[in-house]
């Protein structure tokens, strides 16, 4: 059985998002697989204790826009912790799964996935609101082909996401040394890497 692992960070007051979401993941998502969940919080009840598929660590609640901007510099510092693990998804705190989803409808036979945006879906790429400071590492060079993706769920296999998440960490890092912000932050920088691959 392929083992995953789900990425899910609640910090602040996000920690009251976790109850629908892992009910809904529970009942719907990944069924054919072993899951383990990394919560990365800072709420003391969830750092108390633990349970067979839960693993809490500590993340410190950072002012915004830093909590989005750093989510994959936290992924890849915490790497050795999913050694165990075949596949590393990410999961925003509000998503709550509504159908049953496999790994095979995620993946197929590819090493990572992206989820396209729904307010952007269709649209005419001329308008996708990818990043345009040319000084920044997330500028996007629309085309035809141009898709705009949402930052809320994505991954593929531990290596694919974990290479993936240096790489953003990276971009992100550079352009903070330089005071540039990417206008939809993380996901400024995940369109960027999508649109590249």
């Amino acid at each position: 059985m392929k083992k995953v692992g789900i990425l899910y960070i609640c910090t602040g007051k996000y920690w009251r998002f976790w109850e629908g979401f892992y009910q809904s993941s529970e009942q719907l998502f990944l069924n054919d697989c072993d899951v383990e969940y990394f919560r990365f919080t800072d709420y003391e009840p969830f750092l108390i204790g633990s349970t067979s598929n839960i693993t809490s660590i500590y993340q410190e609640s950072l002012e915004w826009p830093l909590p989005t901007l750093l989510r994959y510099k936290t992924f890849y510092e915490n790497r050795e912790l999913f050694n165990n693990v075949d596949y590393l998804i990410f999961c925003n705190a509000n998503l709550k799964f509504v159908d049953l989803i496999t790994i095979d409808n995620l993946l197929d036979s590819k090493s990572m996935f992206a989820t396209l945006h729904p307010g952007w879906y269709g649209k005419d790429y001329k308008k996708l609101p990818f990043e345009t400071n040319e000084n920044s590492l997330a500028l996007v060079e629309r085309g035809e082909s141009s898709k705009y993706v949402c930052g809320g769920f994505n991954g593929g296999k531990r290596s694919s996401f974990l290479k993936m998440s240096k790489d953003l960490a990276d971009a992100v890092e550079s352009d903070l040394e330089r005071d540039i912000i990417a206008c939809w932050h993380d996901e400024s920088h995940f369109n960027k890497f999508f649109n590249d691959q």
